[in-house]
């Protein structure tokens, strides 16, 4: 089923192609300018050149289908008949058309390709300069065919090869275009130019065929004005030699009516015809043809024998053949004749042996007016006419007076026209429906002109035409040029207008394939952004969410629609606010192009959520700020293997107090806030007395139990903002930040005592008690370091230890 419709639709296009190289052909014709109805523009040629372009070689038969209908049809036209020349000269133009529209096809693929955007500069150049090159082929091949046919003249050959040349080449430049646009590849863009090319330049050409056929009307009216001056004189001068012929005729009648003898002999109308014959050559021959009845016969050719020896009234048999008359009741035989060279045939011929003659006489005797016979063929063999007057004597008819013209020679003499090759004249009797005068040619030429007028009781037709010599003498150009101008700026107006579509459609489809690749990377941004295991958000210039992928709802527990009501300051932890605002102001202030820092959001359930964030800010073209983009990753557990190695490495894995390591650094920066603030800072050392002999006594267990018990009881006696240190074995360093000396012993006191009334249970069940000595120092203002601060509150544990411990001491 697939197979037989693409078959139909293939036969659909190039029937098409034939359809439209005929038609386009016809309609071309109708502009072309007589004689040699040369087309300003040829649209046939352009169709032809672009099927070829668009299907290659499977169009070139019905291209060749196409232009041998057209030339037939046009030959045939010329002549109502397809003769062999004719016939030959179509199948030669078809052929030259076929190789110019295959040569036109391939060298256009070779110059620009095919499919051909024609949306450059160069392609839409390399086409209008190959137009004309391509037209070469069937102006020359076409032109010359036609020159050897005898078709074209040679002195008109060029003329015919420069217009026919014209013709085709604008036909190019025109319908290549169009045609693409109506089946050109690439479809979407030569679709779209039916309306921005195809239809300008059709009604461009429009315009100027309009101007064309009323400059060319202009120049029509001009060019005939002589043509029907030409036929009006024509008519008068034909008309002014019948009535030449008639007033000439009037006097010989006179010659016989007024002669007292009645009896004028053949000298006499020699010698009167002598001076006739001269002024009218055209004259076949002036008659006198005497009545004669039968019984006078034998006397009338006794008589006339005398005269002219072997004289007998004659007749024509029915094969045209002179012999001896039948008898019959009257006769009208021709007596007399000037002049007799050439005319010895008609002496004696009966005028009345023929049925046409004997109209005209009958008409003539009953009438006494001039009569004209109707067309016959002359005893002297050629088309003829009989003007005649009857001649009377005593009221009683005894003959007639009769001109013969030859039809011919009377129109080359009375019509300069009909002879000088500028006018087809053909005269007709409309009464016989018979031709008398036809110089017309046997093709097809049609008339331009009617006029009639009456002579000798007939009624006359007379049918002019200019010929090509005519036409070739007065013809104007100004209507082709103006045409073949025309149409050139309509062929330039559309090159401009598919620059201009071509260049508008490339911007278009690269603005479409950028849009195209943005929506791709749109998309694969997106798809990215919701598979991302990392939390992707934008953020609006205020901290509104304007998209988050599923990450980063993962992280902080809401979801994409309860954070679009949310801001990234509801999220963020109240401790990391300020942190947050100033990442956002480094960004917009171009201070930083990437922003990396670690902050909290607070999770949905209540609880922080440690991130990695890195934050960057997207701009509009102009530079001014569009929105942020940021990246969140989860260091939550991070955070708290961090937090828990710091604080492995500094407290003390048995007691959780801080270790010696730690106590500089806390120890510094009391230190550095002393002197800042100028306050008091105290620092006691302690030591459990008798530790060894816990351990030895209790074992390792024990002695462990004793200083965690130490430990926790430091840390329900001091200040949160108290340090305690387990600085080593069972000695213990506390920092007292604003403590002086008395503060400072007062505190030390308090806790030894504390400490003393402290017991440990023993897994035995067996109670342990402990007391602790203490030295006590103050930070002085000259002091350099803590080992100073160490030193002198070690020197004040070992006074309280040599007082028998228990006991607190100063230094």
């Amino acid at each position: 089923m697939t197979t037989n419709k693409n078959t139909f639709n293939a036969a659909t296009v190039y029937a098409l192609i034939t359809l439209a190289y005929l038609i386009s052909g016809k309609a071309a014709l109708l502009l072309a300018l007589p004689p040699g109805y040369a087309s300003a523009i040829f649209p046939p040629a352009g169709i032809a050149v672009a099927a070829t372009f668009i299907l290659g070689a499977r169009a070139l038969p019905w291209v060749f289908l196409g232009a041998l209908s057209l030339n037939a049809w046009t030959g045939f036209s010329a002549s109502q008949d397809l003769d062999a020349s004719s016939f030959m000269a179509a199948l030669l133009i078809a052929i030259a058309s076929t190789l110019q529209a295959g040569t036109g096809g391939w060298a256009l693929r070779k110059a620009v390709g095919y499919p051909a955007p024609f949306d450059q500069g160069f392609e839409v150049l390399r086409f209008m300069l190959l137009a004309p090159v391509i037209s070469l082929v069937s102006a020359t091949l076409s032109v010359s065919g036609l020159a050897l046919l005898g078709i074209v003249s040679h002195e008109r050959f060029a003329a015919n090869w420069f217009s026919w040349w014209a013709g085709d080449s604008l036909g190019v430049l025109m319908m290549v275009p169009i045609v693409l646009a109506l089946a050109g590849e690439p479809r979407k863009l030569w679709r779209r130019r039916i309306r921005t090319v195809t239809l300008p330049m059709l009604l461009g050409l429009a315009l100027f065929i309009g101007v064309y056929l009323k400059a060319n009307q202009w120049e029509q009216d001009a060019m005939l004005t002589d043509y029907r001056q030409l036929t009006q004189q024509s008519l008068d001068q034909i008309r002014l030699g019948l009535q030449q012929e008639n007033a000439m005729l009037t006097q010989m009648q006179g010659l016989f009516v007024h002669d007292p003898a009645k009896s004028i002999t053949r000298q006499q109308f020699h010698r009167y015809c002598l001076n006739t014959q001269a002024e009218f050559p055209m004259i076949q021959a002036l008659e006198w043809v005497a009545r004669v009845n039968d019984e006078n016969r034998a006397a009338f050719e006794s008589g006339q024998a005398r005269e002219v020896s072997g004289f007998h009234i004659t007749e024509r048999d029915p094969q045209g053949t002179l012999r001896i008359a039948d008898r019959r009741q009257t006769y009208y035989p021709v007596t007399y004749i000037e002049p007799l060279a050439g005319n010895e045939a008609a002496l004696g011929f009966d005028v009345g042996s023929t049925p046409k003659r004997l109209e005209a006489i009958n008409l003539a005797n009953a009438s006494r007016q001039t009569v004209t016979s109707i067309p016959i063929k002359l005893v002297q063999g050629s088309v003829g006419l009989l003007i005649l007057k009857a001649v009377r004597a005593d009221d009683q008819i005894i003959g007639d007076v009769m001109v013969v013209l030859k039809v011919q020679d009377f129109l080359n003499q009375a019509v300069p026209a009909a002879g000088s090759g500028n006018l087809y004249i053909r005269l007709v009797d409309m009464d016989a429906g018979a031709a008398l005068f036809n110089s017309f040619p046997d093709r097809h030429v049609d008339v331009m002109t009617e006029r009639t007028f009456d002579f000798g009781g007939r009624h006359y037709l007379l049918l002019t035409s200019p010929t090509p010599a005519y036409y070739r003498q007065h013809q104007g150009w100004q209507s082709w040029w103006v045409l073949a101008m025309g149409s050139f700026g309509t062929a330039l107006l559309g090159a401009l207008l598919l620059l201009a579509s071509g260049y508008t459609a490339r911007v278009e489809s690269q603005v479409a394939e950028r849009a195209e690749a943005l929506r791709e990377s749109e998309e694969r941004f997106r798809t990215t952004l919701e598979n991302s295991p990392i939390g992707i958000g934008i953020e609006g210039l205020h901290g509104e969410f304007l998209q988050v992928n599923n990450a980063f709802c993962d992280i902080v527990g809401y979801s994409k629609d309860e954070l679009s009501r949310l801001t990234a300051s509801a999220l963020t932890h109240s401790k990391d606010i300020a942190a947050d605002t100033e990442y956002r102001q480094q960004l917009l202030s171009g201070q930083s192009k990437t922003v990396r820092l670690e902050k909290r959001y607070v999770h949905k359930n209540g609880h922080p959520v440690w991130v990695q964030l890195t934050a960057s800010l997207e701009r509009y073209a102009d530079r001014t700020p569009k929105h942020f983009i940021v990246q969140v990753e989860d260091i939550t557990e991070r955070k708290k293997l961090e937090l828990q190695l710091l604080k492995d490495a500094r407290t003390d894995a048995l007691t959780g107090l801080y270790n010696r390591r730690y106590f500089y650094e806390l120890a510094e920066r009391e230190f550095a806030l002393s002197k800042r603030l100028a306050g008091p800072l105290a620092l006691m050392q302690l030591d459990i007395d008798h530790f060894k002999v816990v351990n030895d006594t209790y074992g390792h267990d024990a002695g462990d139990a004793v200083l965690r018990a130490l430990s926790n009881a430091c840390r329900h006696a001091l200040r949160e903002i108290d340090v305690i240190v387990r600085f080593g074995g069972e000695e213990f360093v506390v920092l007292l930040p604003g403590a002086d000396r008395n503060r400072a012993m007062e505190v030390a006191e308090r806790l030894r005592v504390i400490l003393s009334k402290t017991t440990v249970v023993t897994d035995k069940a067996e109670n342990i008690s402990f007391t602790v000595s203490i030295g006590v120092t103050n930070h002085l203002q000259d002091a350099e370091n803590p080992d100073q601060m160490l030193k002198r509150a070690d020197m004040a544990l070992y006074a309280a230890k040599k007082a028998g411990r228990n006991c607190v001491r100063y230094e």
